[in-house]
């Protein structure tokens, strides 16, 4: 067991003085060298162990002992002072394909085992490699020499499996270097022939829609990252615009050439298109990888009309009845051709409106004054906001009413806001965005003003 060295790579070792055998008591003299140099030329009292400081290395310890009638006995041991930082690195993993048609790789590179150390020179360190074969390929390694070697394994056959080869630090006499716990120092990677296909596809495609409302592309094919020949190569399209499915087989077993088959130029409508790969080896296993086609229409409507705005009177006065003993006057309106219905003066706040009453299409867009190049125009959105003018009395100056869809299909009558108080003209606007069926907002909204024209004021008279 070497002793191993600590700071300063040095140790001390403990050296035992020789057993002397004298059956006639003759006087002798002794003589210690250690590597050549003269250390002690007497043995010492009680024939106590030498201590001496030694370096990394290994170290020749000569006692020499000569008797009185000059005869002389040489005695030698080799003393080892190893680095404790000696180590070996492997190289790293190795992963490889099957050959086309076999069931080994060839051609595989495993690189070498490094022997590195703080204290001493590694370049008397040798390597002895040991080789442990796929469990249903060990038939292929009967020799000796196919399993275990001195040097560098250099072979660049692999059979399908896992390979495990282990380096191990030898001295110049071929036996193993230990460390500290009196284990072999080692180290081991692997070698994986792999039978699995594996497959990466062409990067996504994203685009914006021509003037055709689609997007003409070559979308590629995939990379075989890992696999052999023969496969059978598969692809399905699903395309965005529900067409039916394209599906593609290609076979290596009955094609001229190895795969993929080219999809070749193809025109994609608006939308995400799939495209999936599949790819089958000779033992049956598959990988597969999809890619994207996206086709985006991002042109908005375009207006192609004339805006017009809307003119009304509050809602018609019907008729009034003086109540002399309340000293109210009530009004009968006619809400565009609905019953009368009263409504007093005097009583509550005094508000006049027009009553735009649902199924009413004067504030509906016209879809004939749009331009909409991918998709029904009648399938845009709309958002219609009306602001009222900010005079309308009543506190309504500013205030807003909302919708959805055209105005005419709001769901309950809108109430256009006049000016019973002051009698001006109000101009209140109703503000239209349009956003098309693929998500694209007209660049401007769609602004129309609303002027609700006041009635004449009614003045009641007192008598004298």
């Amino acid at each position: 067991m070497p002793v191993f060295a600590e700071e300063n790579c040095e140790n001390e070792v403990t050296i035992p003085v020789p057993v002397i055998d004298n059956p006639c008591n003759e006087d002798f003299s002794v003589v210690l060298e250690i590597d050549g140099e003269v250390k002690l030329t007497q043995l010492p009292e009680n024939n106590e162990p030498i201590i001496e400081i030694l370096e990394v290395g290994i170290h020749t310890v000569k006692w020499i002992i000569t008797d009185a009638s000059g005869n002389i006995t040489v005695c030698e041991q080799a003393i080892i002072v190893q680095d404790v930082s000696l180590e070996v690195d492997c190289p790293d993993d190795v992963s490889a394909s099957v050959d086309d048609d076999e069931l080994f790789a060839t051609g595989v590179k495993t690189g070498t085992p490094t022997a590195t150390a703080e204290c001493m020179d590694v370049g008397d360190i040798k390597f002895r490699w040991e080789l442990t074969p796929p469990v249903d390929f060990q038939d292929e390694y009967l020799n000796p020499g196919d399993v275990a070697g001195n040097g560098i394994y250099d072979i660049e056959k692999f059979y399908v499996g896992v390979t495990t080869i282990t380096y191990y630090l030898t001295d110049e006499e071929g036996e193993a270097i230990l460390d500290e716990n009196g284990d072999p120092i080692s180290c081991s990677f692997t070698v994986t022939i792999d039978t699995e296909p594996e497959i990466n596809c062409p990067e996504d495609i994203e685009e914006e829609a021509d003037e055709d409302c689609a997007y003409e592309v070559e979308p590629g094919v995939p990379t075989l990252i890992s696999g052999s020949h023969p496969l059978v190569w598969e692809y399905t399209i699903v395309w965005a615009n529900d067409d039916p499915d394209t599906h593609v087989v290609y076979d290596e077993n009955t094609e001229p050439v190895y795969g993929p088959p080219q999809i070749g130029t193809q025109t994609f409508p608006i939308g995400v298109t799939t495209i999936t790969w599949k790819v089958t080896d000779r033992f049956g296993k598959t990988d597969e990888c999809t890619q994207t086609i996206t086709v985006e229409d991002k042109t908005p409507p375009i207006f192609t009309g004339t805006i017009t705005d809307f003119e009304e009177c509050v809602d018609m006065l019907y008729g009034a009845v003086y109540d002399s003993s309340s000293d109210d006057v009530k009004r009968y309106l006619d809400h565009n051709g609905a019953s009368p219905q009263p409504y007093p003066i005097d009583n509550g706040p005094p508000e006049d409106f027009f009553l735009l009453m649902q199924g009413n299409t004067d504030l509906d867009l016209d879809w004939n004054d749009f331009k909409e190049n991918c998709c029904d125009i009648t399938e845009s959105n709309i958002l219609w906001t009306i602001t009222f003018d900010l005079a309308t009395p009543n506190g309504r100056g500013g205030t807003t009413i909302s919708g959805t869809e055209q105005p005419s299909t709001h769901y309950e009558d809108i109430k256009l806001w006049g000016d019973r108080i002051g009698y001006q003209t109000l101009t209140h606007t109703i503000e239209y965005t349009i956003t098309g069926c693929n998500g694209n907002e007209m660049k401007e909204p769609i602004i129309r003003n609303i002027t609700i024209l006041p009635r004449p004021q009614i003045i009641k008279m007192t008598g004298p």
